[in-house]
């Protein structure tokens, strides 16, 4: 597991940290360190709510070079960012952010679509 940084505008994000959903409206900029550098790695950014029952998935970047964090220039945007909105009333929701290693470029987003999919 690499250790994620992460924040909306200049609020940094930790486990348990509130925001609003005004905070949310642009997508979370996103470091990670102590990264294993080896260039033909890619990885994959994905944003999700174990609560929300309307949209499980806010945002997902595949083939993110480590070479390129901040700035990817050859990633795909799976599903553009989809800010955080959750219905009036219903309380606090959770939003888990997570970095995985891809195994295989192509392949591998086609079968986690489907997984995804299968779960939404």
């Amino acid at each position: 597991m690499f250790p994620l940084h992460a924040k909306y505008g200049t609020k940094h994000l930790d486990f348990g940290t509130l925001v609003t959903s005004s905070q949310t409206a642009q997508p979370p900029q996103v470091e990670w360190s102590s990264l294993p550098i080896e260039p033909d790695k890619k990885y994959s950014l994905i944003l999700f709510s174990p609560d929300c029952t309307s949209c499980k998935l806010h945002w997902w970047v595949s083939n993110i070079s480590p070479n390129d964090v901040t700035n990817p220039s050859d990633d795909v945007t799976v599903l553009p960012y989809v800010p955080a909105v959750p219905l009036k009333g219903t309380g606090v929701y959770r939003y888990v952010l997570v970095l995985l290693e891809q195994a295989l470029t192509s392949l591998f987003v086609v079968i986690l679509i489907g997984y995804l999919s299968y779960l939404v």
